[in-house]
C-alpha cells in the first residue's frame, strides 16, 4: 500500500477499517477538545506518514474539523509529526479549550435564561386561566 499514491490509500477498505478502529478507540470525540457532535464532524489525521499502510494504533488521531484545520493553519510545519495528544496541551490548543469553554457558559446562560422565561410565561399562562 506504500506504492500507491495517499489520496488512493484513503479510498481503501484497509482505511476505512483503520478509521473506523481510531474512531471506535477515541470514544468517537476529538481527541484534543473531546467534543462529539461537531457540525463539520470527526476527522482522523496520521501523526506521522511513516507507516501509511501499517498504521500504528498511536499514528492515528481523530480530531474535529476546527482542531485539524487549526493543526494544519497554525501548528503544521513541513515534514512534523503531531505529538501525542498527551502532549499537545498548549498555546493554541489551551486557546481554543478556553475559548469553547467560554461559549460553553454563554450558552448555558442564555439557556438559563430562556428557561426563566418559560417558566413565567407557563405561570402567567396558569394565573390568566384561573388555576
Amino acid at each position: 500500500m506504500k506504492a500507491m499514491p495517499y489520496t488512493t490509500y484513503l479510498k481503501t477498505f484497509h482505511w476505512q477499517m483503520k478509521r473506523r478502529e481510531a474512531f471506535k478507540s477515541a470514544g468517537r470525540s476529538c481527541q484534543i477538545c473531546n467534543c462529539r457532535h461537531h457540525p463539520g464532524g470527526l476527522t482522523v489525521h496520521h501523526r506521522t506518514y511513516e507507516r501509511v499502510g501499517e498504521e500504528l494504533p498511536e499514528d492515528l488521531i481523530v480530531m474535529c474539523r476546527d482542531c485539524h484545520d487549526l493543526f494544519h493553519g497554525r501548528l503544521a510545519k513541513k515534514g512534523a509529526d503531531l505529538p501525542h495528544p498527551d502532549e499537545w496541551t498548549s498555546g493554541p490548543i489551551d486557546a481554543r479549550i478556553r475559548k469553547l469553554r467560554e461559549e460553553e457558559l454563554d450558552l448555558k446562560a442564555q439557556l438559563a435564561g430562556v428557561e426563566a422565561k418559560i417558566t413565567y410565561w407557563k405561570d402567567l399562562k396558569r394565573i390568566e386561566e384561573g388555576k
